[in-house]
């Protein structure tokens, strides 16, 4: 059985070497987060949330960040808006139009990988230092030895993490195939589609209508169809991170298993 979010993580590391995926972009995978990451899978258990429980001590910071796409080397786009005819939702005026368009992509291997989100955001949490005072340290010790996470000297062991910085989407896709030859696609609205597979830009409006997708295809897709994506509005979907871990003492940034 395919460990997607490994496979995910390995795929975006190919421009950030320290960077871990949310793979079916779980939401309580937030900003402060901390628990435990297992490097072989890159599965993250998730045990408690520092900015939750320490209210004001910590400074965010917000950025936009363009989009965020990858995919592997046997994934292929077959159509790039080709049109389509159908009952399809224009975010623009909320009204029901006949014509729309259509992108699709063959996936040829087995744990081919299509990743694409619009609208990026990124937080990111300071001062790192901070997790080193005293009582946040104790805390923090408290829920790695509940993990067995402690070093033979009582510190805190690696793999125990706390998340510094999160990348959130307001809309786009991952897709995955569990076998050979496969496909999917995404349509809608033209302008709206156009815009979530190209890129949002400014005030610019996203969205679909429907997925297709063969049988061997796993795919999460946010938000659902016909719901409108604002780039900086709307709820945002964790897409990858990135967390600190320890060495008894000692902090580990921008950590990688």
């Amino acid at each position: 059985m395919t460990d997607w979010n490994k496979q995910l993580t390995m795929l975006i590391r190919q421009n950030d070497a320290s960077i871990w995926g949310n793979w079916s972009l779980v939401g309580n995978v937030a900003l402060g987060a901390y628990g435990v990451v297992d490097p072989r899978t890159a599965e993250f258990t998730i045990l408690g949330n520092l900015i939750e429980e320490e209210d004001k001590l910590f400074n965010i910071t917000r950025k936009k960040s363009g989009d965020f796409s990858y995919m592997t080397k046997g994934v292929k786009q077959q159509d790039a808006g080709t049109e389509v005819n159908g009952k399809f939702v224009d975010p623009d005026t909320d009204t029901e139009v006949s014509v729309g368009v259509k992108f699709s992509w063959h996936f040829k291997e087995e744990t081919d990988l299509l990743v694409h989100f619009t609208a990026v955001n990124s937080e990111s949490m300071g001062p790192v230092r901070s997790l080193q005072m005293s009582r946040i340290f104790a805390n923090l010790r408290r829920a790695a030895a509940g993990a067995g996470l402690l070093t033979n000297s009582g510190g805190i062991a690696p793999g125990f993490i706390v998340v510094t910085d999160l990348i959130k989407s307001a809309g786009g896709f991952m897709v995955g195939s569990q076998s050979s030859n496969q496909s999917f696609s995404i349509s809608g609205e033209t302008k709206a589609t156009s815009n979530l597979v190209e890129g949002v830009s400014g005030d610019a409006k996203a969205s679909y209508s429907s997925t297709q997708a063969t049988e061997s295809i796993i795919k999460y897709v946010f938000p659902s169809p016909n719901q409108t994506i604002v780039a900086g509005s709307g709820i945002q979907a964790p897409i990858a991170f990135k967390a600190v871990s320890f060495n008894n003492l000692a902090l580990l940034t921008n950590w990688a298993g």
